[in-house]
Parts: C-alpha cells; sequence; structure tokens
C-alpha cells in the first residue's frame, strides 16, 4: 500500500470517528416513552400530562406526572414521553384546563443532522 493510500485511509477512519461522536452526543438519550399520538390525548384529558412541547415538525414530547407514568408509559419507569401528531385547538383548551404547561418550538435542525440520522 502506498504512502497516499495509508494516509487517506487514516483520514477516513478520523473522519468516521468524528460522525459517531457527533451522532451519540446530538442524540437525545433520554428514556423517553414512545406514545401513540391516542394515549397522549387520554392522558391529557385525564390530567395525566404535566408539561409539553409541540414541535413545529409534529413532533410532540412531554412529562407525565407520577400517577399518569405509572398509567400511561409504554416504558417502565419513564416519565418522559414522545409522540407524533396533530394538535387541534380543541385539545389545546383541554390541556390549559388540565393545567398542562405547555409551550411550542419552531421546527429546527442542524446541517448534519440529515447526514446523520
Amino acid at each position: 500500500m502506498r504512502q497516499s493510500q495509508k494516509s487517506f485511509l487514516l483520514w477516513l477512519i478520523l473522519a468516521l470517528i468524528v460522525l459517531v461522536v457527533l451522532h451519540i452526543f446530538m442524540s437525545d438519550n433520554r428514556a423517553n416513552s414512545e406514545i401513540a399520538f391516542s394515549t397522549f390525548r387520554d392522558a391529557v384529558e385525564v390530567g395525566a400530562v404535566e408539561q409539553a412541547t409541540i414541535h413545529g415538525d409534529g413532533r410532540i414530547e412531554g412529562r407525565f406526572t407520577e400517577e399518569g407514568a405509572a398509567q400511561f408509559a409504554a416504558v417502565d419507569g419513564a416519565e418522559t414521553f414522545e409522540t407524533v401528531g396533530r394538535v387541534s385547538d380543541d385539545l389545546i383548551d383541554v390541556m390549559a384546563a388540565r393545567s398542562v404547561e405547555f409551550e411550542f418550538r419552531r421546527q429546527e435542525q442542524s446541517i448534519l443532522q440529515p447526514m446523520l440520522s
């Protein structure tokens, strides 16, 4: 193997290592419970959701109440959840009536994120 090929191979390996490390740091490693949107809606209606963040891409992340985690979490012990769906004005009204702390966030995407997904 020529020196230029060895050098190229070394740089390629280093680039792959950097991409893997970036992917690890950019991914969210919390123990989220992925739930169906209908489960999220049911949990909101009975007051089992404490907080929710509604992202511009339709993703919803949030936190159950202690009782809600026991009843609705798909993963045992998971206090947080993630789902995807369209939040209607009626659901926003129910969230406000049930004292769910909620916020909306724009869809933000890093330049590197599509390459690392």
